[in-house]
């Protein structure tokens, strides 16, 4: 998804005129005369106009505002003044999303996911994903959008390193949330986040296994929370077998891999947990329904 119509011609004039207005005071385009020479402006100028506000973007927004008051909305002065919490860097685009894209990028030694909104084509238009790329991320009311200003790096992405920018989406995702607007207060999902990142696939489970055995050794209930979404990762396959032996419905109680009771409903279900399963391990058990196929 992309910026609606009406929030592109909002963009549109706030931009040119911050860029056209930067350029007045430094200096730095010639034939930059009209705030319309924006739109014919070659890619590397704008690069230079927009580094030399970012230099200074506090001092040169309040300006801009003042300078323009007249001419710009209420809605565009706070637009404005919301860039100073932009940020800028190196971003993967890992994936296209219907809504919008998730950006991956590094803070003090951790991944942040962003979901970032396209402004006219979609980034898996623009580029082959994943791809790495150098921008800026603005809020721009309750949403993430890039500059427009955007440079990829033109490298091939291996299986694995494809891999390893999922894993890095889902650990992010896992310990800080998907950060669709801007400024980010910092928030930790926890504990209970990473487990059920970790423990969703097999796969998961053998490469963070030092990382589940240092959150599980915490607390008991963590412990239990990770069994239990070891069950529901491993309910689909189970699900697979049960219609194989020829099952078509009914209630499943599982721990770890294994089927440890079963029923017709759920209270049945769980009165033979409870008359089978140990009182210490009840909070290990994840329990799902077999649904007949229509």
């Amino acid at each position: 998804m992309r910026l609606t119509d009406e929030e592109l011609k909002q963009l549109h004039k706030i931009q040119p005129l911050l860029f056209f207005y930067a350029n007045q005071i430094n200096g730095l385009v010639k034939g930059f005369s009209t705030v319309d020479d924006f739109f014919g402006l070659g890619f590397q100028d704008k690069i230079l106009i927009r580094d030399t506000i970012n230099s200074d973007k506090k001092w040169i927004l309040d300006k801009f505002v003042e300078k323009y008051r007249d001419d710009l909305t209420q809605d565009d002065i706070e637009i404005v003044l919301s860039w100073k919490e932009q940020i800028e860097g190196t971003f993967f685009i890992v994936k296209q999303l219907k809504k919008y894209a998730k950006f991956l990028t590094a803070k003090d030694g951790e991944d942040r996911a962003y979901g970032v909104y396209a402004l006219n084509d979609s980034f898996d238009e623009l580029f082959n994903l994943p791809t790495w790329v150098d921008t800026v991320l603005l809020p721009f009311k309750d949403k993430i959008i890039y500059d427009g200003l955007i440079l990829s790096k033109n490298i091939h992405f291996s299986a694995s390193i494809r891999k390893n920018l999922n894993d890095g989406l889902g650990v992010a995702e896992a310990k800080h949330g998907l950060i669709e607007t801007l400024p980010y207060v910092e928030e930790s999902n926890g504990d209970e986040k990473l487990l059920q990142f970790y423990a969703k696939s097999e796969t998961n489970r053998d490469y963070y296994r030092n990382e589940i055995i240092d959150i599980v050794s915490k607390s008991e209930e963590l412990r239990q929370l990770y069994y239990r979404e070891v069950g529901k990762a491993n309910a689909r396959a189970i699900s697979k077998s049960l219609r194989l032996a020829g099952m078509s419905s009914g209630y499943f109680a599982i721990i770890d891999n294994v089927i440890v009771a079963s029923g017709a409903t759920k209270k049945e279900v769980e009165k033979n947990i409870k008359a089978i399963v140990p009182k210490d391990r009840l909070g290990y058990v994840y329990v799902y329904q077999l649904k007949k196929k229509r």
